[in-house]
């Protein structure tokens, strides 16, 4: 939450950097301010993307054969590598290793409970009944989204993309009708140099985030999302009291 903060404080602020300003964040004492201030407020990430990185970086360039390296880095990791390059970590395999990702479980409890009862629908009160639900399913997730991407004033094509991957995209955990509406949006409406230009001047009014087409696709992606899971959870209940009946 803090990096979000902060991320978020950085886009809207209207301070302008100057030449200097940039040149004295490569001056050792404020690289070392910096990390110092990140490991205070966010030590996970600063342990991910600095200490990891630095210990990571420090095993290759040892395992050079060569008595002379040349190595570029980033300015932010010499003083760790430097630390760690006569005595580089041992085991890269804790590195190397991608995390399993967590939640899994709970990612598929809302598609798994629905599925149920279309199942249900289909066993106890027949093919009818089954269908019905399914139709149910389908109509109030596409009808969901489509609004909430109309109203992000996405291209007709994405409007129509987003509203058919619905039923499908809220049945797994993995997949989100967004992506395929950013997408859809990111290909009918190119974003153009000027477009990048202006972004900054854009997102301080709430007409700009719709007017720029970058900020546009953000908007999509956002909406798109918001729709297909305020469908779910109508269509829910909706679901549920069709079984119960059937």
């Amino acid at each position: 939450m803090k990096l979000l903060y902060a991320s978020l404080v950085a886009i809207f602020e209207a301070e302008d950097l100057r030449e200097d300003d940039i040149e004295k964040l490569k001056e050792k004492d404020m690289l070392t301010t910096a990390v110092e201030e990140m490991a205070r407020h966010a030590p996970t990430i600063k342990e991910v993307l600095i200490d990891e990185r630095d210990a990571y970086m420090a095993r290759k360039i040892s395992d050079i054969p060569s008595s002379r390296v040349v190595a570029v880095v980033g300015a932010g990791h010499m003083k760790g590598i430097s630390g760690q390059i006569d005595r580089p970590v041992k085991d890269l395999n804790a590195l190397e290793e991608v995390p399993a990702v967590s939640g899994t479980f709970w990612g598929w409890v809302v598609p798994l409970f629905i599925m149920a009862l279309v199942i249900s629908g289909f066993f106890f009160g027949g093919p009818k009944d089954g269908c019905d639900m399914l139709k149910s399913w389908a109509v109030i997730t596409m009808a969901c989204t489509a609004i909430a991407t109309v109203i992000a004033l996405a291209h007709p094509v994405t409007i129509v993309v987003a509203t058919l991957v619905a039923p499908l995209t809220t049945l797994h955990p993995a997949l989100a009708s967004g992506w395929f509406a950013g997408l859809s949006e990111a290909y009918m409406k190119k974003p153009k140099v000027a477009d990048f230009e202006r972004i900054h001047d854009d997102i301080m009014t709430l007409r700009g985030w719709w007017r720029n087409p970058i900020t546009r696709i953000l908007l999509v992606f956002f909406m798109s999302n918001l729709g297909s899971s305020i469908g779910v959870f109508i269509a829910a209940p909706v679901l549920a009291r069709m079984a119960i009946a059937g």
